[in-house]
Formats: structure tokens, sequence, C-alpha cells
């Protein structure tokens, strides 16, 4: 899977909000079918989009999500949550249009990728603290 339940309790904003989502029995836990099936539908909904990866590029990146990838999936499995209750809002709806953007924009750097246009696509996340600040390179 792209998400750990982890990434989905913190997507929904701590422990409380996914209880309130994901308690369908009203047990006080987030019940264990409804994150598996919405991990499912979000692990679904991110294949359909990138689904223009090779199966290699694809499998490596099930094994080792990127932040990216695993934040785009926890968002998803929310979304599917609320979807399924009948819970909505516009906000939820613009946020997932949001994500389904970002996901062609990678599906698009992969394809240029193999027109050769640009490098080889490759799932790494720039995670340097460079600034120009600490370089020398802001404005003083």
């Amino acid at each position: 899977m792209f998400t750990t339940t982890q990434d989905i309790e913190h997507a929904a904003g701590g422990i409380t909000r996914l209880i309130e989502c994901a308690d369908w029995d009203r047990d006080q836990i987030a019940d264990p079918e409804v994150l598996d099936r919405a991990q499912r539908e979000a692990d679904a909904f991110i294949d359909s989009h990138l689904r223009r990866f090779s199966a290699a590029d694809l499998a490596a990146l099930r094994l080792d999500p990127t932040d990216t990838i695993r934040r785009l999936a926890a968002k998803e499995a929310i979304y599917q949550i609320r979807e399924a209750r009948g819970a909505l809002t516009a906000e939820d709806i613009s946020l997932r249009e949001t994500r389904v953007r970002e996901l062609r924009d990678m599906r698009a750097d992969q394809m240029r990728a193999k027109d050769g246009k640009t490098a080889r696509a490759k799932f790494v996340e720039n995670t340097s603290d460079f600034s120009r600040d600490k370089w020398g390179g802001g404005d003083s």
C-alpha cells in the first residue's frame, strides 16, 4: 500500500478526527475494515493516475513510496471514508481535484521522460535544507 494507518490518521487531523469518520460501529475505535477498504481505494486511485509508469517503477514506488505519494494516498483514503458516509464537503471535492492535478503532473513528467525531452523521471523528493539566506544569496 502507498500509505499507512498513521499517515491516514495524520491526514484526518489526528486520532480523534479519524475515529469520528471511521468508527462506524461506534465503539470509539477506527474500524480496521473501513481503513483497509479506504487504503485499497486510495491505492486504486493512485494507480489509475500513474498507470503509464513502468511496472517496475510502480512496484518500486509501492515498496518505498515518496512523501508526496504517501500524502496523496492518505488524503484520498480520508476522502473515500467521507464519501462512503455521505459526508463530503465542497472543500473535500476541491482538494481531490488538486490531488488529481498533482498526479497528472507526475504522469506528464514521466511521459516527457519517455519522449526524451527530460531526464528519466525518478521518484525522488527534494528534502534538502538549502535556502538563499543560508548560503548568502538572500537580500540583506
